[in-house]
């Protein structure tokens, strides 16, 4: 049973009962001694998508490294939704917000998207990753979602797959994104496309409406921030695709 004062920790070795893992990554040591505090002879939690969530015993604890012992597993891994977020970059704070509060929803993979408005193009993947362990690790989700690398939106149309692809649209002739989402069927493949903050070009909206398996949803009559927009949509993908 799982004990929720126990610190949790993503780790990408695997996991089964009886075996050692050996920490020496820097930033990982960092995080185990200076954030978390771990002491030794201390049982933690280790979770990753693979192998589920296990109990650890903290067997050695230094500067250089920490030794852990598997010792039981509390969950089991499970299947989740697939949805995934498709978004053209904006600046650092609301950047990272966007990814901890998506992640923390359930969002299975980020796809940052370059448009022809897009401001901010040089984005850091390496502290996007870090971030999402970290929602992941705080809001007791086994798996990490996947960070892609930056696409142009018209290669990300020729590249990306899915059931379905909700463009989110501020005009608001468009649907509302629950009367959409209430025709697809259950755990459906999903992207949920949302546009820079000016938003996409006429070229742009012309391409996107071409593409059969794209829809325009509008949000609502405000026009909201990238990643409120983000988040609004996401909680409405889960909420009924799950029924």
């Amino acid at each position: 049973m799982k004990n929720f004062k126990l610190k949790r920790v993503w780790a990408e070795a695997s996991l089964l009962k009886g075996t050692v893992i050996k920490i020496t990554a820097k930033d990982k040591l960092h995080h185990l001694n200076t954030v978390l505090k771990i002491r030794f002879g201390e049982s933690i939690r280790l979770f990753n998508e693979s192998d589920g969530e296990w109990l650890g015993l903290i067997q050695e604890k230094n500067n250089k490294a920490i030794v852990i012992k598997i010792k039981e597993q509390l969950r089991q891994p499970k299947s989740g939704n697939n949805i995934a977020i498709a978004f053209a970059p904006i600046k650092h704070d609301r950047l990272r917000f966007l990814i901890e509060k998506c992640t923390e929803i359930g969002a299975t993979k980020f796809i940052p998207v370059i448009t022809e408005r897009t401001v901010t193009r040089n984005i850091n993947l390496t502290k996007l990753h870090t971030y999402a362990v970290g929602a992941a690790e705080q809001s007791e989700r086994l798996s990490i979602p996947d960070i892609k690398d930056s696409i142009l939106l018209k290669s990300f149309l020729e590249q990306y797959n899915a059931d379905h692809i909700l463009f989110c649209n501020e005009r608001s002739d468009s649907k509302f994104i629950n009367e959409a989402l209430q025709k697809f069927p259950r755990n459906c493949r999903l992207i949920i496309l949302i546009g820079p903050e000016g938003g996409f070009s006429v070229q742009e909206r012309d391409s996107l409406a071409s593409h059969n398996n794209i829809h325009p949803v509008s949000l609502g009559e405000n026009i909201l921030r990238a990643e409120t927009a983000a988040i609004f949509a996401l909680t409405c993908a889960i909420s009924i695709t799950k029924k």
